[in-house]
């Protein structure tokens, strides 16, 4: 480490912005046991919940390493397999890994982990909160504050969504360690100690960060918020040792960075037809939508699409001059009150927000959503401090002024507790997930042909039948819109309503949806072995032997289908060459 521990960066009179109170040690843990008791109640329902089929098969109830629990093969997996997901996390791996071989494939208790994960992290913060106010009331409003807004449901009430709250306690945890490494008395001159209680935390912080990391990839940005953690709350002055002593941490970045773009070449496909000026575009709008749905959280789904012709010029330069109007006022405001205390507080809380955002923007890597209520997690810790700090000072304020300030940030909390109860539900199962996507926003195919599927597998086949004839509706009227991009949607929608028309003895409307989904992709095997099978029904023997060859040919397809074509061509007697499901 080229950077010495036990030397501060800083003099000792400005690590902190004030002199942490000391709290008894019976307070303290009553605050934090109240805190986490609160976040655990909040979403208890969620507990009611099932694996929802999405990103659930991948994770766990599809992954087969994972439903065999933690084993040696296990956990190699986990560290070297960079395919699965499209991402390097295997600390996130073995935690479902756990879960699997406490619970089995009992929802509950994969749901009930996540529960007890983010409770935890809501009670770090608020220790963090306490440690650097002095008020362990403020620190747990602070952390409440975090914990029970409706944008934590996706990343708590979703088992996929287990890298959230994982990496959100490594987070709190290096936040804590870092609190703790600059406010340690550093080591006498000339002293013989070498494991001194700053270098134990340095190192702690350094274990809690990587940690996080192997939980998470979007901790990447790390060493910038340690950074900012550095400017304020602990208003350290800024000079070239904050930037040495992070080296170890870009470090840590940089090698994660590298793993997990590894892990997505394949998904990154998908931005080879997505222009950069839409990504980018896509990216200074969604600032604003979540700074939007942070203050009024409304209209909060599973899944958020992206406009198929892209953003209107006129709303994409209003984001950008609101970004750029809010950023001027918070350097503004550092500049005008250089000595306050919370001068740098609008900056810092800007910035965090910004960069933690930076990873999930998807300027680098896009996926099917342009936007996530998961992706706020980061970004919203530092807010958690920023109540805390802010109602702290109110009591030197007269009487009244505090306790009012006292009252309306609990009867926030209160409110976002309401609002977090009523998201809840809405994350019970596959169903409830995209009726609420398709009833936020009616245009959204993905949400439709998902929703059919879930109500297929229910057997409500007519309902199934109407929302994949709304899916493949909205691709036929936004077709002149679409790109390339969309195309794998849009064939796999007309699939998804020819498997419902098959179901429903309608191989005459199934063959046509299945002819239409080849149209986009002709070397799509389920499509050609789905189309055999219809064909094979409506007696058209000569072509559905054919589709079946083509699909048969291809290694690639699915076993559950490479079976029911070999069974149907069998009871034909003309079974073809075609390579065995086991090559």
């Amino acid at each position: 480490m080229t950077h010495d521990a036990d030397q501060p960066a800083t003099t000792r009179q400005h690590r902190s912005p004030e002199p942490t109170r000391r709290t008894s040690p019976r307070g303290l843990a009553l605050a934090l046991g109240l805190t986490w008791l609160a976040v655990v109640v909040a979403y208890a329902g969620a507990l009611d919940g099932a694996f929802v089929a999405y990103d659930d098969p991948l994770y766990v109830i599809g992954n087969a390493v994972v439903q065999r629990g933690l084993s040696v093969d296990g956990i190699r997996w986990a560290f070297v397999d960079t395919a699965k997901a499209s991402n390097w996390h295997p600390l996130t791996w073995l935690s479902h890994m756990l879960d699997v071989e406490l619970y089995g494939l009992e929802p509950a208790g994969h749901h009930l982990t996540s529960v007890v994960l983010h409770a935890f992290v809501a009670a770090l913060l608020a220790w963090l909160g306490a440690r650097v106010t002095g008020s362990l009331a403020w620190g747990a409003l602070g952390s409440l504050m975090f914990a029970l807004h409706p944008l934590r449901v996706e990343s708590v009430a979703w088992v996929a969504e287990r890298k959230d709250v994982l990496s959100g306690v490594f987070l709190a945890l290096t936040l804590l360690a870092w609190h703790a490494y600059v406010t340690a008395a550093p080591a006498p001159h000339g002293g013989a100690a070498r494991w001194t209680p700053r270098r134990r935390w340095y190192a702690v912080a350094l274990a809690s960060a990587a940690a996080g990391l192997m939980a998470k990839a979007t901790l990447v940005p790390l060493p910038l918020l340690l950074l900012l953690f550095d400017l304020w709350p602990l208003r350290r002055p800024a000079g070239p040792g904050l930037l040495v002593e992070k080296l170890p941490f870009v470090v840590l970045s940089a090698v994660v960075a590298v793993a997990t773009l590894l892990a997505q070449r394949g998904a990154m496909s998908s931005t080879v037809a997505l222009p950069l000026s839409v990504r980018v575009d896509n990216a200074v709008v969604s600032v604003v939508r979540y700074v939007g749905k942070t203050v009024w959280p409304s209209d909060l789904a599973g899944h958020y699409r992206y406009p198929l012709d892209g953003w209107p010029v006129a709303v994409v330069v209003g984001a950008l001059a609101m970004i750029v109007a809010v950023t001027a006022a918070a350097a503004w405001w550092w500049r005008r009150r250089p000595g306050a205390a919370d001068a740098r507080a609008p900056a810092a809380l800007w910035a965090w927000f910004c960069v933690g955002l930076g990873p999930v923007l998807g300027v680098v890597y896009v996926g099917h959503a342009s936007m996530a209520d998961r992706y706020t997690y980061v970004p919203h810790v530092l807010g958690a401090l920023v109540v805390a700090v802010v109602g702290a000072r109110t009591r030197a304020a007269p009487g009244r002024a505090a306790r009012g300030a006292l009252i309306v940030v609990a009867l926030v909390v209160l409110a976002f507790a309401g609002l977090t109860a009523r998201q809840v539900p809405r994350w019970r199962d596959t169903r409830a997930v995209f009726a609420r996507v398709v009833a936020v926003d009616p245009r959204n195919g993905t949400g439709w042909a998902a929703l059919a599927q879930a109500l297929l597998q229910a057997g409500t086949v007519d309902e199934a039948e109407a929302a994949a004839r709304r899916a493949v509706q909205i691709d036929i009227d936004e077709e002149q819109l679409a790109v390339d991009r969309m195309r794998p949607d849009a064939r796999a929608h007309r699939v998804l309503l020819g498997q419902i028309l098959a179901a429903r003895g309608d191989h005459a409307g199934a063959i046509a949806q299945f002819v239409e989904a080849l149209s986009f992709d002709a070397g799509d095997a389920a499509s050609h072995g789905l189309l055999a099978l219809s064909l094979l029904q409506t007696g058209d023997a000569a072509h559905g032997v054919n589709e079946a060859r083509l699909a048969l040919a291809d290694a690639a397809l699915p076993a559950e289908l490479r079976a029911a074509l070999t069974a149907a061509l069998t009871t034909t007697d003309r079974l073809p060459n075609a390579p065995s499901s086991s090559r």
